[in-house]
């Protein structure tokens, strides 16, 4: 069984770039943001713990992390494989998901250093909160304004993608994010993608990596 984790500042392409992973080889997508924003939605006891956290940008506690991944992992047919967006983010978590044994582990870095392009992308992004889909209005906008083109529910900004919390988030990736990349470049499976390139071409380098 195959595990592909997706690495990348917000506004990256993590999401979309695995959807596109699952529909092309059937890895399941398996987002933790996506997670935690059901809790929220669901006000249980996790979600409103949680809420300001990712309010101020903030990140969630490793341990929380990384039993919400297990737990997805262990109640998800993940037998051609899965996709990880959104986790690990620390070190700690990097280490603590070896527990979850895998035959092949492949890492990939979305990588764009243009902070106002990602602030961009991201006060642009709105989302399905029924099947999850992602759109951006600057380049890939809905067919139909306010409504996804796949189950006709409408579209809605997350609560988080503002840009005082983009620009937290983002300093927040660079301290506990980027030492993390040195533990899967030691590795040797860490590879790069030049995410600021249109969605179609990262898509492509990325299928060129699992293949």
């Amino acid at each position: 069984m195959i595990r592909i984790i997706l690495f990348g500042v917000p506004g990256s392409g993590k999401g979309t770039q695995a959807r596109r992973l699952e529909q092309r080889f059937g890895y399941r997508h398996i987002s933790t943001g996506d997670l935690i924003r059901t809790e929220v939605a669901e006000a249980t006891p996790l979600g409103r713990q949680v809420e300001p956290i990712l309010a101020q940008g903030g990140y969630i506690d490793d341990a929380v992390m990384v039993e919400m991944v297990r737990q997805q992992v262990e109640r998800t047919d993940v037998s051609k494989g899965y996709v990880l967006d959104g986790f690990p983010r620390t070190l700690g978590q990097a280490r603590s998901l070896a527990v979850l044994e895998v035959s092949r582990e492949i890492t990939i870095l979305l990588d764009i250093d243009d902070e106002e392009l990602v602030v961009k992308r991201v006060l642009s992004r709105i989302t399905c909160g029924n099947c999850g889909a992602v759109y951006n209005l600057e380049v890939s906008p809905p067919l139909k304004v306010g409504q996804c083109d796949h189950c006709r529910e409408p579209l809605m900004r997350r609560t988080d993608d503002s840009e005082n919390s983009v620009r937290e988030r983002l300093k927040v990736y660079q301290e506990r994010t980027m030492p993390m990349l040195d533990y899967y470049r030691d590795k040797g499976n860490l590879h790069y993608v030049n995410a600021a390139l249109p969605m179609d071409q990262v898509a492509r380098a990325i299928e060129e990596i699992v293949s």
